[in-house]
């Protein structure tokens, strides 16, 4: 690999086995950081009802599947802080999805916001909202 390739893997956290305080040594164990100098991951942010990553149920906190027990938000984003300076120590790159517009429908946040809810004047996408 040269200085100035790019050699991308993305992963999806969730099926990681491992909590991401364990994330260094699992992708030291696998090879991935002497294969590749930058992983995708797909979005950490915490999930929806349908459990997928591009459904968030809260876009500024990090799933608490990533953790052995419940932590603070502040606590998830300083260990997900942590994880990429052990990738930078590595000369790993680290890229996450960020997916504001992927809102579950069962998202606190479409409470506050029920517009953003909305498809179009006819059409509501989320069952919390009444027109």
């Amino acid at each position: 690999m040269t200085d100035n390739s790019l050699t991308l893997l993305t992963l999806l956290p969730k099926q990681i086995p491992a909590y991401l305080d364990e994330w260094p040594q699992w992708l030291d164990s696998q090879n991935i950081t002497e294969t590749y100098n930058a992983l995708h991951l797909l979005p950490i942010h915490t999930r929806g009802a349908s459990n997928s990553p591009y459904s968030i149920r809260n876009q500024l906190d990090i799933d608490n599947d990533l953790f052995p027990q419940k932590i603070e938000t502040k606590n998830k984003w300083e260990k997900v802080e942590t994880f990429v300076k052990e990738m930078k120590k590595r000369n790993v790159r680290i890229f996450s999805d960020v997916v504001w517009n992927h809102t579950s429908f069962d998202s606190e946040w479409l409470w506050d916001y029920p517009d953003a809810g909305k498809q179009d004047a006819l059409q509501v996408i989320s069952p919390i909202i009444r027109p």
